[in-house]
């Protein structure tokens, strides 16, 4: 699976339906059905325009885009998935942005379709739309699992370094107060 960000400049000013809205502010269900669908954004976008897979307002008919790019939609739900699929957040109700997609990779890990990077999932997840990905889960050539193992590992060595550097600091800190009080204690010595 490859992983895309809305705000690609390649694709971010391209149009949804008929709407004026772009995939770099409104695109995060395209761009998340495009890392599944194998596809990048601007040829899943220009597959569903073509295809009229949008309302008025720009909002996408899961069923119909499932049709156009020849993948299986199962539906919607609130129950917490194993699979990798797309999830629902309400993250950004409070800016304004009442929903927000991106691919939901399990165990906690996703792709975030505002910048296209594996992270640990920090939004609260409302619902899942259950689209089937055509690669069986695969993210750049990797199983999902060998994905996830690897960015737990790289989280752990990370915070390992952070650790070591904070030691660091801190004997640094340490050795330089001792050295200030013997130059303190000498000077108090002089004095008297």
């Amino acid at each position: 699976m490859n992983k895309f960000s809305m705000r690609d400049s390649r694709w971010a000013h391209m149009q949804i339906g008929e709407t004026g809205l772009t995939l770099c502010y409104s695109g995060c269900f395209i761009v998340s059905l495009s890392m599944l669908d194998g596809r990048t954004p601007d040829e899943v976008l220009k597959e569903l325009n073509y295809g009229n897979a949008f309302n008025k307002e720009g909002m996408l008919y899961s069923d119909v885009a499932a049709k156009i790019l020849d993948m299986k939609y199962s539906g919607k739900t609130r129950r917490r998935q194993g699979i990798t699929c797309i999830a629902e957040t309400d993250h950004y109700k409070s800016h304004g942005v009442d929903q927000h997609f991106f691919v939901w990779l399990g165990k906690d890990k996703i792709i975030d379709s505002l910048d296209g990077k594996i992270k640990d999932n920090p939004y609260h997840i409302v619902s899942y739309r259950l689209f089937r990905s055509k690669n069986g889960g695969e993210v750049d050539g990797q199983k999902k699992e060998e994905v996830c193992k690897k960015e737990s590992n790289e989280v752990e060595n990370e915070v390992e370094n952070e650790v070591e550097k904070e030691i660091q600091r801190k004997t640094i800190i340490d050795l330089l107060l001792e050295y200030l009080n013997s130059i303190i204690t000498k000077v108090v010595k002089l004095w008297n």
